[in-house]
């Protein structure tokens, strides 16, 4: 099983590369407009709706070494920083955390850095 693991994530990290590639090509276009990201990734504060609820929050999305400073610090390994890395504003992501299974709609992704 450790193996299957690692191939996932080598996987994953290997596409979030990929991604981050494309992400630096298209920021010369818009650079200095906002902070407004066109994806998740490690730095981005990120607006969610519950969809259960209609209740709106935020994760600040953070590599997995990085000192928790708050509740909404979020590492990219967790069960919610997985389900959100790479998504856009629009979609929808199912998170199975340990307290049940959330359905969330991403409403915003603005970089703010760890």
């Amino acid at each position: 099983k450790n193996s299957d693991e690692h191939r996932e994530y080598t996987a994953e990290f290997k596409n979030y590369l990929f991604c981050l590639r494309e992400l630096v090509d298209k920021s010369k276009e818009v650079a200095g407009k906002d902070n407004a990201m066109p994806i998740i990734t490690i730095g981005t504060l990120v607006t969610v709706m519950n969809v259960g609820n209609q209740r709106e929050f935020s994760f600040h999305i953070v590599g997995p070494n990085y000192n928790r400073k708050n509740s909404r610090d979020v590492s990219c390994l967790s069960p919610v920083g997985r389900a959100l890395m790479l998504k856009k504003v629009g979609d929808e992501v199912l998170v199975n955390a340990p307290g049940g299974t959330f359905k969330y709609q991403i409403k915003s992704i603005d970089y703010i850095g760890e």
